[in-house]
């Protein structure tokens, strides 16, 4: 009995909460069904939704659906650009909001409302493009080396036995390798700075681990994030991708200030680090979003 119900209550969650029918009508009817929607179109959703709308279309071919992580490999040349947010099932894919790529979240003055329920949760709009970014720096440490630009570590935890690429990897006793740059090193035309950083972590056991991005005017903490990346682990006692692009505020900064990037090991745990990525990217030229 027990087991019955278990399954019965996420059935009735998805009819009562999320209205699924009432989505998939939606979604058929301005999407899927309709004949002005063709292979000049590409339509960016999450991972689960596009499973879904590509059940809802038979996996026919004529529609193309991308999730949020094939966007920047993706070619959008004279494609037209759907986005389709459905809050429920970016739930199934275990995504924040946070984790929503800047392009598609920050809906500005060239998008069009295809269709906006909220008591769906569910959210459609059309444009010619996306944002633009321009990178203003990047870096990557594989800490094949003892001393890199921009970078602060310590050589005695360079490590030759849990290595994803090279030679080495880093162990990460309670702070990681730190990218430390000061702002007038790096040319910032606009107050949003857009911080994308991919690296491999190798994590024993469960333990609060956090990418902390920090700004410092002198000896002052104008700016402290910490993003917790053991929602996006998969096991433990292997080598895990992470991925974060997050977005800064950096208005109440100035030239002088500097930017850092590194792992906090709250629980210190067994941890190594390896080829930590960082690119540091802003909307292309002087490009504003206005929200609608």
């Amino acid at each position: 009995l027990i087991l019955s119900l278990s399954n019965i209550k996420p059935i009735l969650y998805a009819r009562n909460r999320v209205k699924y029918n009432k989505q998939k009508e939606l979604i058929m009817k301005t999407i899927i069904n309709n004949p002005q929607i063709n292979k000049d179109y590409i339509i960016i959703t999450n991972p689960a939704q596009k499973r879904i709308c590509n059940y809802y279309n038979a996996f026919n071919n004529n529609l193309k659906f991308i999730e949020f992580s094939e966007i920047d490999s993706t070619n959008f040349s004279n494609k037209k650009i759907i986005i389709l947010r459905n809050r429920y099932s970016e739930y199934l894919s275990m995504l924040k909001e946070e984790d929503i790529p800047f392009e598609v979240k920050d809906i500005n003055n060239t998008f069009k409302t295809i269709a906006a329920k909220n008591d769906l949760h569910l959210y459609i709009y059309e444009t010619p493009h996306l944002a633009q970014f321009d990178t203003v720096y990047k870096t990557i440490n594989g800490f094949e080396t003892k001393k890199l630009k921009f970078w602060h570590y310590n050589p005695t935890l360079l490590e030759n036995k849990i290595v994803k690429n090279g030679k080495y990897s880093y162990k990460v006793k309670e702070y990681s390798a730190t990218f430390a740059a000061n702002l007038n090193y790096i040319n910032f035309p606009n107050k949003k700075l857009y911080i994308n950083t991919t690296f491999f972590i190798w994590q024993k056991d469960i333990g609060k681990v956090k990418l902390v991005v920090e700004i410092k005017n002198g000896n002052k903490t104008v700016i402290w994030k910490g993003f917790d990346i053991g929602h996006y682990l998969r096991s433990y006692g292997n080598w895990s991708e992470i991925n974060l692009k997050r977005e800064i505020n950096i208005s109440k900064t100035n030239s002088a200030s500097i930017l850092k990037i590194y792992l906090w090991n709250i629980d210190k745990k067994e941890i190594y680090i390896d080829d930590f990525y960082v690119l540091l990217m802003v909307i292309k030229d002087n490009q504003a979003l206005t929200k609608k």
